[in-house]
């Protein structure tokens, strides 16, 4: 059911380098799950965002209320890191962000003094981190699914026909035995 999520993350009381590999490895895992988009959905995203998040996997976030890492060390090892795509933003209550911006033509932008636009990881420094972790989820592309998202996974199992897809029979369905929709009583 992964096409049915808009994020994924983890929080953490307290961020510590451990705790940040911890997080990246768990990331790299959520993104390699596979994903199914359904046909006839409606995509609300620019393009940078859309071959991003959309056709590839969800955003993976860490949101800590402490942290005892430097923001230089959060920053390089996020972007050293085996999977540097595994972690999409780290924020910090009350220090900062550290946010993946890609090629940075997508939703969410950082001009810099020079006028050009931030691209890869940058920290934002701030008190307001609840607020910059709000802006991030919102700036996400929206994805609106027309069909049932289940409907893919319950078809998956009636064609294996492994007896795992059951229905109440008609009538009441507060009694009686569930009947195997492939055919035949449980």
């Amino acid at each position: 059911m992964v096409k049915g999520i808009f994020a994924t993350g983890e929080v953490k009381p307290r961020l510590t380098t451990s705790e940040l590999e911890d997080a990246i490895a768990k990331g790299g895992a959520i993104k390699a799950l596979q994903k199914h988009n359904v046909a006839g959905a409606e995509v609300f995203a620019n393009p940078s965002d859309h071959a991003r998040w959309v056709v590839g996997p969800p955003p993976f976030f860490v949101f800590a209320f402490g942290s005892v890492v430097a923001t230089t060390t959060i920053l390089n090892r996020l972007a050293t890191a085996e999977n540097p795509s595994a972690v999409d933003a780290v924020f910090v209550l009350g220090k900062g962000a550290a946010i993946n911006l890609g090629d940075g033509q997508g939703t969410r932008r950082l001009r810099l003094n020079i006028g050009e636009d931030a691209a890869g990881w940058v920290w934002v420094e701030g008190n307001p981190s609840l607020l910059e972790f709000l802006g991030w989820l919102h700036a996400l592309p929206r994805v609106d699914h027309q069909g049932g998202m289940l409907l893919r996974y319950l078809s998956q199992a009636a064609a294996q026909g492994d007896g795992s897809l059951v229905a109440f029979p008609e009538g009441d369905r507060s009694e009686g035995e569930p009947k195997n929709q492939a055919g035949g009583g449980a």
